[in-house]
């Protein structure tokens, strides 16, 4: 069942931007999250977001991210499978056109057979460079569940 949940988000996700205008305010970004507490991971949590900007105006955009993760902890010798979803409000500072830092206060829902789905609060702050006009880097800390995000933002 969350595996047809978690296929049926991306592809709305995606799709949805397919229809969308293009004057580059889509980003699409992946990132992996490495944990800043000693927890043992066979694979560390991948994210794949989406992220519309609706207002961009000089120094400040504002826009709203929704994604999805998953990945395998080690617990007491046993592999879990765990993933979820996000959806956050995110504020832009744009230094210049190719760097900005953001924050957003949000919420996600893990979806995991061992427990039960119900959402939680999540805070994030990052900074973003693009290399070339449509490919960068980013980074970003989530201080829910302590753990830094190191990605890459492709821009259409």
């Amino acid at each position: 069942m969350k595996k047809i949940l978690l296929t049926a988000f991306f592809i709305v996700v995606i799709g949805a931007s397919a229809f969308a205008q293009s004057n580059y305010n889509k980003f699409v970004k992946f990132g992996v999250m490495v944990p800043l507490r000693s927890d043992t991971y066979n694979l560390y949590p991948l994210d794949l977001s989406f992220e519309y900007v609706f207002y961009n105006k000089s120094k400040f955009s504002f826009g709203a991210e929704a994604g999805g993760y998953y990945g395998i902890n080690n617990i007491d010798g046993e592999k879990h499978n765990f993933g979820g979803f996000h959806l956050k409000p995110l504020v832009h500072y744009n230094f210049t056109e190719k760097f900005d830092i953001f924050t957003g206060i949000g919420f996600y829902a893990p979806v995991s057979s061992e427990y039960k789905t119900k959402l939680h609060w999540q805070a994030t702050l990052g900074a973003r460079y693009f290399i070339i006009k449509n490919f960068g880097v980013y980074t970003r800390g989530h201080f829910d569940y302590n753990m830094l995000e190191f990605g890459v933002s492709f821009r259409f």
